[in-house]
């Protein structure tokens, strides 16, 4: 058996969050204002002054699910996975121009519409894996998410990508136990204990 290496819901992944990178690198090339930081992994809850600086963006694997659950044979076979990318901005009260809350979902939409043009790109890209690898795909949704934040002065509005890619997965060639060569040991009466070979 070889080495068991990434699989490729974490290569998609990987792929995800080089794509919103490169592109928040860009943009905030041309406007120092409209760029903003992407994580990987990254679920806790975020502080406001972790976003005094700029936005943050997060991709994350919640679910790696088969697709046809019905044949157990080692073929090749189905998984599908689903990614969310959070997005995170900070709106700060400025009296008399723009309440927090505006300001934070002003900055939210254009940082979906930001993030959505990475996805699509990369989407159209097949996911940075080979051609044939994809077998299906449910495109970006997103929504607006509530957060626990209350101030009125200084709010956290968060939104959410949201997507599933459906690829092919064969499984390695693991060499299973000869069952014909099992040695059963008595241990006490009515007791036995089994001891298979190893592969």
């Amino acid at each position: 058996m070889a080495l068991i290496g990434p699989g490729n819901f974490d290569t998609i992944l990987t792929n995800i969050v080089g794509q919103l990178k490169t592109v928040a690198t860009e943009q905030r090339n041309l406007d120092a204002t409209k760029g903003w930081t992407t994580f990987r992994n990254a679920t806790r809850p975020w502080e406001a002054k972790q976003l005094a600086t700029e936005p943050i963006v997060n991709a994350w694997m919640p679910r790696l699910d088969p697709v046809d659950e019905g044949s157990t044979s080692r073929t090749v076979n189905s998984m599908q996975a689903t990614y969310n990318i959070d997005l995170y901005v900070r709106g700060i009260e400025t009296a008399g121009v723009q309440p927090a809350d505006e300001e934070a979902l002003d900055r939210l939409y254009l940082l979906a519409q930001q993030t959505m043009h990475a996805l699509y790109a990369l989407a159209f890209a097949n996911w940075g894996l080979a051609v044939g690898e994809i077998q299906d795909q449910s495109w970006p949704r997103y929504e607006t998410l509530q957060t626990d934040e209350k101030k009125i002065e200084d709010m956290i509005i968060a939104g959410r990508w949201s997507l599933s890619i459906t690829y092919a997965w064969e499984a390695e060639d693991i060499t299973p136990a000869d069952l014909t060569k099992i040695t059963i040991t008595e241990t006490k009466r009515f007791g036995a204990e089994y001891t298979y070979p190893a592969p």
